[in-house]
């Protein structure tokens, strides 16, 4: 696991990126596709209505889960391999984009939201961050400046996962699940379900 920060700004819908990178080695940072990059973004106030009504408008799946959800919602689930997603549950929302040579979700995480960026070959870090940040600066996710400090990788399909790490009281198969590239696909396969 690396960490890395980057900070992007947008300048209205062109893109300006600046790209800052802290401890790292002088050169142009290229996402591995052995890895996945989870990048935290803090606290996002997003309309979810609004992003609802966007994301319908751009070809999304969207599903809506109750705050408290009963044991049928009687919504499929088969919709979650959709190439595009929002799962919405109140205020958070699970937003994923699968492209042909990238994937990304923006989910909910404990410091507020974060970006998960899997790339199928070597792409530069700010082409990617650059397209990524664009489209959701259209659904009206982020504004103009967006801070990406403290990017973590993680190896793709290791056998055991990301170690625990020390101090952090959690199950091995819950913390995978945590910073898995794919909360769902992760869930299936791992048989994790949530009930009541």
């Amino acid at each position: 696991m690396r960490g890395r920060r980057t900070v992007i700004r947008f300048a209205g819908v062109a893109t300006l990126a600046v790209l800052a990178l802290a401890s790292a080695a002088p050169g142009v940072l290229a996402l591995d596709p052995n890895e996945y990059s989870i990048y935290p973004l803090g606290a996002l106030v997003v309309d979810v209505n609004a992003l609802r009504s966007a994301a319908s408008d751009n070809g999304f799946v969207v599903l809506d889960v109750p705050e408290r959800p009963q044991t049928a919602s009687g919504q499929s689930l088969d919709v979650l391999g959709a190439d595009r997603l929002l799962v919405t549950s109140g205020a958070r929302f699970y937003l994923r984009v699968a492209h042909a040579g990238m994937t990304y979700a923006l989910r909910p995480s404990a410091a507020g939201s974060e970006l998960v960026v899997v790339v199928a070959a070597a792409l530069e870090e700010m082409e990617a961050l650059g397209s990524v940040l664009l489209e959701m600066q259209e659904l009206g996710i982020v504004g103009m400046d967006v801070d990406l400090g403290g990017r973590q990788t993680f190896a793709r399909h290791a056998l055991k996962g990301p170690a625990v790490p020390a101090g952090v009281a959690l199950d091995s198969a819950l913390y995978g699940l945590v910073v898995s590239e794919d909360w769902f696909a992760y869930a299936a396969a791992k048989s994790i379900a949530l009930h009541g």
